[in-house]
């Protein structure tokens, strides 16, 4: 079930992501819908969290296959094809960009238990290199004040990642969308994948 509501998520954004010349938008009007996605992701970053540290993994990966699907089900309420239809580019943009930043997110919480498919993800996404990791979404506070003792250091330095408060947010806006899958690809690169350690 993971594997196939993750693949159909991902395959949705690349697909319209590719018809709006594939780089990934920033975002722009508000839907009304974005809450309860937000939310799931966040809650699946803290259950992860927890379940990490009581060495109950699965239930950190039920918690995101709850947030993927409500993933699902915001695509399904704001119809980003729909959208694109009648040239509302400014609520496109926001479920676009939505779609693939929380997909970021979620794919750094599965690359403990699949992380080939995940790795690939994060390439499609365009983010190689960025150098995201579940570290930086469960321990925020902590790396952001390491990250503030090394640009003492260096100011030249620049990290993928800005600190807002306890949030944790990815400069994803402007990355191009991977080459190697294309329409009608994205989601059969998660079909038959068995987690590691399931």
């Amino acid at each position: 079930d993971l594997a196939n509501d993750l693949g159909n998520l991902l395959s949705r954004v690349v697909k319209l992501t590719l018809r709006a010349g594939g780089v990934i938008p920033a975002p722009g009007e508000p839907t009304g819908n974005e809450e309860e996605f937000n939310a799931a992701v966040a809650n699946a970053v803290n259950g992860m969290k927890n379940c990490l540290e009581e060495m109950k993994l699965d239930q950190g990966i039920a918690a995101v296959l709850s947030a993927v699907r409500a993933g699902n089900r915001y695509v399904e309420q704001c119809a980003p094809w729909a959208l694109a239809k009648n040239n509302d580019t400014a609520h496109l943009n926001t479920v676009l960009y939505t779609v693939a930043a929380n997909l970021r997110k979620l794919g750094v919480l599965l690359a403990p238990v699949m992380p080939g498919k995940m790795a690939e993800l994060q390439r499609v996404l365009g983010g190689e290199g960025e150098n995201l990791t579940i570290g930086d979404l469960l321990f925020p506070d902590f790396l952001h004040q390491h990250k503030q003792q090394q640009a003492c250091h260096d100011r030249s330095h620049q990290g993928a990642l800005e600190h807002k408060g306890s949030q944790t947010v990815f400069r994803l806006a402007g990355h191009r969308i991977g080459g190697r899958i294309h329409q009608g690809q994205a989601g059969d690169a998660f079909n038959n994948v068995t987690p590691v350690g399931r």
